[in-house]
């Protein structure tokens, strides 16, 4: 998440993390305490401070179908399995 949507929403500071990335590089990061409402119930969650665009990890998609549409502004639907 960009720095600053984690500053405008005050999400408390965890410290630095280090995290593998897709490509199976390893990235020490800033990481803060969020929390979010998924499939009908409040999780807490680490987020982790990017200048990209925010993604969603593995683990809050398992237990999901992802149905995509592979083309520029292509729909992307996650369903609770």
């Amino acid at each position: 998440m960009p720095p600053n949507a984690i500053q405008r929403l005050g999400l408390p500071a965890l410290g630095q993390r280090s995290f593998t990335l897709a490509d199976g590089a390893h990235s020490l990061m800033n990481a803060y305490s969020g929390q979010v409402f998924w499939h009908k119930q409040s999780i807490e969650i680490v987020v982790v401070q990017s200048d990209g665009a925010p993604l969603i990890g593995m683990g809050l998609l398992w237990g999901s179908r992802v149905t995509l549409e592979a083309q520029s502004g292509g729909n992307v639907i996650i369903e609770e399995l």
